[in-house]
């Protein structure tokens, strides 16, 4: 192990082990990948997302430096960037009032992470290099975890489906407001229930008021949920759509 609270001298005793290979594997905070310099480092495995795609390639980076393969690999739950929204968005009493701008910064860097992981059709090196406004000729890649599955890729026109992607939000919203139902209570609209909506679920959805909504099912044709997953992200990304989340009892995104 290695981590700040960790006593100095143990720190440096475990350092040296792994760094002398009498030690494999060792678990630590970021701080300490950042400092590493170990050329026969075979694996990288983050255990949640990090910050940013800056931080991810750099840490990433680690493994392999001698020449020989070597993996990258990104644990990722979709409760890992709730738990990021939060360390970004959230107040402290040294800074009471956060720079807005700042804050949109790290949350757009926060959803190119998202985007990254959640992406099942790109090559993982065409997006990290492109993100750095390098090419990267797919052909070339000879390990990534897409690549590896051979996914077939067509070019698709979603503006459509981004329009009836708002008109169910605004509907939402407005059956929020409207107290004309007797179905009604507070809605607390999250990605994956507006998902649900556009497919038109209805062993997910429990309200009648969601069951109602004029875009119910609208998007049912679509291939997969994911790609109406990668449409929300998309959007989201693109600042078309705000996210504000919150937990619920269970520890889980309720919005």
């Amino acid at each position: 192990m290695y981590h700040g609270k960790l006593n100095k001298m143990v720190r440096n005793i475990n350092h040296q082990k792994w760094k002398n290979g009498k030690v494999s594997i060792i678990i630590a905070t970021i701080a300490f990948g950042m400092g590493i310099n170990k050329p026969n480092v075979r694996f990288v495995i983050h255990n949640s997302i990090p910050k940013s795609v800056e931080d991810y390639y750099q840490q990433a980076g680690r493994a392999g430096r001698d020449g020989r393969p070597s993996e990258a690999i990104l644990l990722y739950s979709s409760k890992d960037q709730l738990r990021l929204h939060f360390i970004i968005t959230m107040k402290n009493k040294t800074k009471p009032k956060k720079n807005s701008q700042i804050v949109q910064l790290d949350l757009s860097r926060k959803y190119d992470v998202v985007f990254y992981c959640e992406d099942d059709c790109d090559c993982r090196r065409v997006i990290l290099l492109r993100y750095f406004g390098e090419m990267f000729d797919r052909s070339r890649c000879n390990g990534c975890d897409v690549c590896d599955k051979n996914p077939i890729l067509l070019k698709v026109d979603f503006t459509e489906e981004a329009k009836i992607v708002f008109k169910c939000i605004d509907q939402l919203r407005k059956l929020e407001l409207s107290k004309s139902t007797k179905y009604w209570k507070p809605l607390f609209t999250s990605r994956n229930k507006i998902e649900k909506i556009l497919r038109g679920n209805y062993i997910f959805l429990k309200d009648q008021i969601e069951i109602n909504t004029t875009e119910f099912g609208r998007l049912k044709n679509i291939r997969t949920s994911k790609d109406i997953k990668r449409l929300l992200l998309k959007l989201l990304k693109d600042g078309f759509l705000i996210e504000n989340c919150e937990l619920n009892d269970m520890g889980g995104s309720k919005g």
